[in-house]
């Protein structure tokens, strides 16, 4: 069910994408699948070490289905995050040569600074989506201290990038895909006032008026770091799939790099920056091409499209 939740997610296929994956989740509940690989279910316990982490795998396989579907869809997640102590996947190549003698493992609060397979780093973007999405639901509450809380995460989001762009490998693309998304997410509202549901409730800071200048010389600062983390990171992940060839992409870096077509598009609109309209036609190249091989890229497409002309006949 986890390859048929990939094809689904991958080929546009919803709503059965998000279907499939949240019953991928019931049945890892009902089977007791953690992500420490013991199972506390029906299944039997643990009688190697090949059992235990291709339990392991799979439990963090729809984790993080579970987060990039919710993502795109704005839909509930249905998987807890992993505690602190529980650890990360072993590195991919003593799972394929099925080799558990040279194996280190690592807890999900390990350092990022540490190198880690493209699996496992995959994991570790899922948990900070995870997070993203906790974080963005305190905008809401609109007070100072969910606003740190947000620039606060959206720091470790980009340290994060930064430890995966030592390696520009096509084979970590989803990884700083699924990193990019939850930055976007995380970032969306206060990157463009307007988008808050109003200036009294969603606003990080009280109503202002003449006297409180500081204030707003501090929500304006606010906008314009969290308007170059996202320029920054469209950026990023539109370089990496420049570098990257369809046969070897992931559908899972897709949002990501629409999210950084919308956000070219809006600076092209807003400002009529040149460089932000070649960057906006180069995105929709790249989700055309992978299109080829995923469909979710083609769709992507057509819905920056609609974005797009929406915004021409409202202006």
């Amino acid at each position: 069910m986890i390859l048929v939740a990939l094809y689904e997610y991958g080929h546009a296929v919803y709503p059965a994408a998000w279907f499939t994956i949240g019953a991928c989740s019931r049945y890892a509940d009902l089977l007791g699948l953690t992500a420490g690989g013991e199972s506390a279910g029906t299944l039997p316990k643990v009688t190697s070490w090949t059992e235990r982490e291709e339990r392991r795998r799979a439990w963090w396989a729809i984790f993080i289905f579970d987060q990039i579907i919710a993502l795109t869809s704005k839909k509930q997640r249905t998987m807890a995050e992993p505690t602190a102590t529980n650890f990360l996947p072993a590195n991919d190549s003593m799972w394929d040569a099925g080799n558990p003698l040279e194996v280190v493992y690592h807890s999900v609060a390990a350092p990022h600074r540490i190198p880690q397979s493209p699996f496992a780093r995959l994991c570790q973007s899922a948990v900070l989506a995870s997070r993203a999405a906790a974080c963005a639901k305190k905008q809401t509450l609109g007070t100072v201290a969910a606003t740190a809380d947000t620039m606060a995460l959206a720091d470790v989001l980009h340290s994060f990038v930064e430890q995966l762009d030592g390696s520009r490998d096509g084979k970590l693309f989803a990884s700083r895909g699924l990193a990019c998304s939850a930055l976007f997410a995380l970032l969306d509202k206060l990157s463009c006032p307007e988008r808050s549901e109003s200036t009294t409730d969603s606003s990080p800071y009280p109503s202002l008026d003449s006297s409180m200048d500081s204030e707003l010389d501090d929500q304006l600062s606010l906008q314009r770091k969290a308007v170059d983390s996202l320029h920054k990171a469209s950026a990023e992940i539109l370089y990496l799939a420049r570098m990257t060839e369809p046969h070897d992409i992931s559908p899972i870096g897709f949002d990501a790099l629409y999210c950084a077509a919308m956000t070219f598009q809006w600076l092209y609109h807003e400002s009529g920056d040149e460089n932000a309209r070649i960057c906006l036609e180069d995105s929709k190249r790249c989700l055309r091409g992978f299109g080829c091989r995923w469909r979710l890229g083609t769709e992507y497409c057509a819905l920056e499209r609609m974005q797009y002309d929406t915004v021409k006949i409202t202006t």
